[in-house]
């Protein structure tokens, strides 16, 4: 099994360093992703392409489970994430196309969290309709730098166990 955990870091979930990376025989097969309040769109699909897509393609998953939680939304009261449901749509996608590619598009997104209830219905029907094919994915541009010294250092966190 692979974990893959983005969060806010230290708001949630109290572990998840990038540095804890599993024990014994799961020793790499823990991805932890703690993020600074304020990742955008922009951060996460960056982020999602540069590291999750990669290790993914190279574990070759037989079925991909999203813990599908809308918290990292711009309006959610209790995190300080920027997201909108652009990038939930953008990072739905690219689930449904590691779905697509290793594991015959076996994909379930379970609905976790999110508190701002206009953010969290329209970040779960941007992603429904993604599933669907009934949504355009759009472009969310480049990261900023603060985002890329982020996403460089959980890259090589990652570089023991995975060709990021």
């Amino acid at each position: 099994v692979l974990l893959v955990s983005s969060h806010q870091w230290p708001l949630w979930p109290g572990s998840g360093a990038a540095g804890e990376h599993g024990a014994g025989a799961g020793l790499g097969f823990t991805i932890n992703l703690p993020l600074p309040a304020g990742f955008d769109d922009s951060g996460y699909v960056t982020l999602f392409d540069r590291l999750v897509v990669p290790v993914a393609d190279e574990y070759q998953p037989q079925l991909l489970l999203v813990s599908a939680g809308f918290d990292a939304h711009a309006r959610d009261p209790l995190a300080g994430m920027r997201m909108t449901e652009r990038g939930f749509a953008r990072l739905c996608g690219m689930m449904q196309a590691i779905a697509q590619r290793h594991c015959a598009g076996r994909l379930a997104l379970v609905l976790e969290g999110g508190y701002d209830l206009a953010g969290l219905s329209h970040s779960a029907r941007a992603c429904v309709e993604v599933l669907a094919g009934t949504r355009e994915q759009e472009d969310v541009g480049p990261c900023d730098a603060e985002a890329a010294t982020v996403i460089d250092s959980l890259l090589a966190a990652q570089r023991p166990f995975w060709r990021v």
